[in-house]
């Protein structure tokens, strides 16, 4: 068949359906903004991701992303300050 393994509770019977691990990188601002504007915004897109075990990945990319931009952009602007020990 198909190879799901089913549960039967009361009359019906329910696939056991799990996913995959995922990994213990704590998502940070950037990952959790653009979750938010995924639930909010983009349900089609969300649902997509979050089936596909796609999103977790996504967020971390994203939050990635966020931080680098950031950093360039205070070091463009001077507000970056490297401390050293001299």
């Amino acid at each position: 068949m198909n190879g799901l393994t089913y549960t039967k509770i009361g009359d019906y019977y329910l696939p056991n359906l799990a996913l995959k691990e995922q990994p213990d990188t704590p998502i940070g601002r950037y990952g959790r903004m653009r979750l938010r504007y995924l639930k909010e915004h983009r349900k089609e897109l969300y649902t997509s991701l979050r089936l596909t075990e796609k999103l977790y990945p996504h967020l971390l990319e994203v939050d990635e992303a966020g931080c680098i931009f950031l950093l360039s952009c205070l070091k463009e602007t001077g507000l970056l300050i490297y401390c050293s020990e001299a």
